[in-house]
């Protein structure tokens, strides 16, 4: 975004152009995870469509917000008196709008479609949705919320399989972060009095290196849980 369109978007917000969705949306229920998704989809007990109703409820509610703030940015960036020819960033926002509006709609008949099925009725899943039950949208980690949920209780062979997941990409994460700092260290060796940076770049890279071990060990640790080595 350039220095013209920002002005623009931040005087939009100013003016009340672009409303807020934590005033314009009533608060819903935290999204559930990928694979709670999965794992719901797949016990499909009347519990697990009533969690799969709220989740896709408060996705809709997601999609209709990223609709808005598209919407509101086509709106600003086709008022920059500055845009060069070649390029409409306007009309991407107005397709990213219609896209968005388009998952909410789909993500609100799933809301209803498990609604439906919580109550013991046949329904048939909406046309486009099967992207939706396999995930999509939902978090691919949980939220500091959702772990704490999941250590406060006992935990199902699935619930330890949504753990070490977790703990699978924490891991990655970890490992991800030393290669980047590794490759900092590098840098700083390559340059001029950058022995002391480079030193400081190495004790992070052990420590990114530990935190993968002990994550990694986590998820072997709930892995043997969710298949019953308990």
């Amino acid at each position: 975004m350039n220095t013209s369109i920002a002005t623009l978007f931040i005087a939009a917000l100013a003016s009340g152009t672009i409303v807020s969705t934590a005033t314009q949306q009533p608060a819903t229920p935290e999204p559930l995870t990928a694979s709670q998704v999965r794992l719901l989809i797949a016990s499909a007990q009347p519990e697990d469509h009533e969690r799969l109703r709220s989740h896709f409820e408060a996705l809709a509610t997601k999609y209709d917000a990223d609709a808005a703030r598209h919407t509101a940015m086509a709106q600003v960036a086709g008022t920059d008196p500055n845009r060069r020819s070649g390029g409409d960033p306007s009309a991407h926002h107005t397709r990213l709008a219609a896209l968005a509006k388009e998952s909410a709609g789909i993500t609100r008949e799933l809301a209803t479609h498990h609604g439906t099925l919580a109550k013991g009725a046949a329904s048939t899943a909406p046309r486009g949705s099967e992207r939706f039950e396999r995930g999509a949208g939902a978090a691919t980690m949980p939220s500091e919320t959702q772990l704490r949920q999941l250590a406060a209780k006992t935990r199902t062979p699935a619930e330890d399989g949504e753990l070490a997941e977790y703990y699978q990409r924490l891991a990655k994460q970890y490992s991800a972060d030393a290669a980047e700092h590794s490759a900092e260290a590098a840098a700083y060796r390559g340059a001029k009095s950058g022995a002391s940076m480079a030193s400081h770049c190495d004790r992070l890279v052990k420590i990114a290196r530990d935190e993968s071990k002990e994550a990694a060990a986590l998820a072997s640790v709930h892995m043997q849980l969710a298949r019953g080595a308990r």
